[in-house]
């Protein structure tokens, strides 16, 4: 038997089914089940809790979730960025803090993404975020460079959030101030 290649049609067939799924994983979390508002919710939470203060509002939004990482943009003042959070038996975590960077797949990867996960997180955001005026977009990109809080993928989940000691905040590198809770690191 000789093998023969396969033909482009094939090919086409293949490439338009996974779009579809890709995109498909991108819509989803627009359709606003329960437990897309119910994640959405919980990650807005988190975030507020972390970093709300009455003389620096916080305002989180959008919010693109997929299996257990989720995605958030944040604007406070004059400045944002980008949350990323991953879903743990003790809640929603936040991994790291960045701008453009936390919508690079490389990141997410080495954050402990899947590679489907990945991209289909990016997608979600570039639809949310394409909803939102220019100049609030344009505010996500303020956060210079990646913040990590958590250790190894995974290891963050397991010991959930931890108080604080007095942390330095840099210049352009976190919200207008330091989190009154970081994660515990090792």
């Amino acid at each position: 038997m000789t093998l023969r290649p396969i033909p482009s049609i094939w090919l086409d067939i293949a490439v338009f089914a996974i779009s579809v799924l890709l995109l498909t994983a991108t819509i989803l979390p627009r359709t606003g089940t329960a437990t897309d508002h119910a994640f959405a919710d919980a990650i807005r939470d988190v975030l507020m809790d972390s970093f709300d203060k009455p003389e620096a509002r916080l305002t989180v939004a959008p919010i693109a979730v997929i299996g257990i990482h989720g995605l958030a943009g944040w604007t406070q003042g004059d400045r944002g960025g980008r949350a990323l959070l991953r879903r743990s038996g003790h809640g929603w975590v936040v991994v790291a803090c960045g701008g453009d960077g936390l919508k690079e797949l490389d990141v997410l990867r080495d954050a402990g993404l899947p590679a489907v996960d990945a991209v289909a997180l990016v997608r979600a955001m570039d639809v949310a975020e394409a909803r939102l005026p220019a100049e609030q977009r344009a505010l996500f990109s303020t956060f210079d460079g990646l913040l990590r809080l958590d250790g190894p993928p995974g290891h963050a989940g397991a010991h959930g959030a931890h108080p604080a000691a007095p942390a330095a905040s840099a210049p352009n590198s976190h919200p207008a101030s330091a989190p009154r809770h970081q994660l515990h690191r090792h």
